[in-house]
């Protein structure tokens, strides 16, 4: 979906690791920034709602990783869903608070700038009367959702340095 939205725009590098939490990426922003890209997108947050990190630690991790992108002109670090959904646990005040520490880390980085996945989910639920909308399986998005992140991404991306919010 991302190069289909992306178009030839862009050069992209996707260092996706499933069920990463966000302190397991740290050393891999500090590699993304030795490399020099213009733009980075951090969506990351997910995996520490669903295991329990503690939130002192959530903001610690994603504090060090985005000081590893300090050199990034542009770094948009993606809000986690609220309606998550693990093993029957529905976890919207873990996810709450957990996106409450990544606006308050992301305002401290000069150079990051939120995209906000929560309130595009949250809408969707809204419109569709299902808190699970764009999502397959209560935690990833489904093809409707990757679509509509990826949207997300395209903007943000092309909006570096001016505030963009996921439609």
């Amino acid at each position: 979906h991302l190069a289909d939205v992306l178009g030839e725009d862009y050069e992209l590098t996707v260092d996706g690791v499933f069920g990463a939490r966000t302190g397991d990426r740290i050393d891999s922003a500090a590699a993304f920034a030795a490399a020099h890209p213009d733009q980075v997108v951090v969506n990351l947050g997910t995996n520490d709602v669903v295991v329990g990190t503690p939130l002192d630690q959530v903001r610690e991790d994603l504090d060090r990783l985005l000081g590893q992108l300090d050199s990034v002109e542009c770094v948009h670090v993606v809000t986690v869903g609220e309606n998550l959904v693990s093993d029957g646990l529905s976890l919207p005040r873990a996810g709450r608070a957990v996106n409450e520490q990544i606006a308050e880390v992301t305002a401290q980085h000069p150079n990051a700038e939120l995209l906000h996945w929560d309130r595009v989910q949250n809408a969707a639920g809204l419109r569709r009367d299902d808190p699970q909308a764009l999502l397959f399986d209560g935690i990833h998005p489904d093809g409707d959702g990757l679509m509509v992140l990826a949207e997300g991404y395209a903007g943000a991306l092309g909006d570096c340095g001016r505030p963009w919010y996921l439609p």
